[in-house]
């Protein structure tokens, strides 16, 4: 899905990213591909694996998150860093952060540039069935500019960017057999 920038037409009119991201629910993870076009170059190469750190305030930069809710109240985030450092958070409510969710796990992380294009995916796993009961998700990317930061996500409100608000949120859609 292709994600929009959030701000006044003016300075989206000087934007030169284009941000897709692809999520889905399969085996009991959720799998996710972000394609980057514009800044290819410009990204840090990914860490080795033992290198990666689970740390906080990964969205103060360049950053891809996903957001996931089972039931419509409570939910997950995810940020993620070019790097490869990570952090999942529960929340119980509408921005009321509890802990670092230690249960899930991001792996099968991959990176490449591509001129001026940079793909990132991987798989967020934990205990087996963890996604078979998600209802809603929102891919969201965050890159870090000059004069500030630009928003990117499926659909904004005109006021100001908020990746929490689900009523944004894409529902999942279930192929039944």
């Amino acid at each position: 899905m292709v994600l929009k920038v959030w701000g006044a037409a003016e300075a989206k009119a000087k934007v030169k990213e284009e941000v897709s991201a692809e999520v889905f629910f399969s085996d009991g993870a959720l799998r996710f591909h972000y394609q980057i076009r514009g800044r290819g170059a410009d990204w840090p190469d990914l860490k080795e694996e033992r290198l990666r750190e689970r740390r906080d305030e990964i969205w103060k930069n360049d950053c891809m998150e996903v957001f996931w809710s089972e039931n419509g109240t409570s939910y997950w985030e995810m940020n993620l860093a070019p790097n490869g450092d990570w952090q999942i958070y529960f929340f119980e409510d509408y921005r009321k952060r509890g802990r670092p969710e230690t249960s899930l796990r991001l792996t099968d992380l991959k990176s490449r540039k591509e001129k001026d294009v940079f793909h990132m995916e991987g798989k967020i796993g934990g205990p087996r069935g963890s996604f078979l009961q998600v209802q809603l998700f929102q891919p969201t990317v965050i890159l870090r500019e000059k004069e500030g930061f630009l928003f990117w996500a499926p659909k904004h409100e005109e006021q100001r960017p908020d990746f929490h608000k689900m009523s944004l949120w894409v529902s999942v859609e279930r192929n039944e057999a």
